[in-house]
């Protein structure tokens, strides 16, 4: 049961990441709750990323232009990619 909990914690985390990661295109001010929520699912995930991710956003706030929203789409496009990676993981036959 408490492994269960873990994932559905995990799996919202990363729903309100991707939210606030397209909210910042149109608002970068949403850049840094994504950087405070992507801290917090540092600590259920160990296998996202060998850097923290807290750490890549951190590195965006220095985009300008059209560089920022090419970086916030690839990665949501990972995102995403994780997404569908833990779905098919669990549910493969759902």
């Amino acid at each position: 049961m408490i492994s269960q909990r873990f994932n559905i914690i995990w799996l919202i985390l990363i729903i309100l990441l991707i939210v606030l990661l397209i909210g910042s295109v149109f608002n970068p001010l949403l850049l840094f709750p994504a950087i405070g929520v992507s801290i917090l699912q540092s600590s259920f995930n160990k296998g996202l990323l060998p850097i923290p991710f807290s750490l890549i956003l951190l590195l965006l706030l220095g985009l300008r232009g059209d560089y920022y929203s090419i970086a916030i789409m690839t990665i949501l496009a990972f995102l995403l990619l994780i997404l569908l990676s833990y779905r098919i993981r669990y549910y493969p036959f759902n």
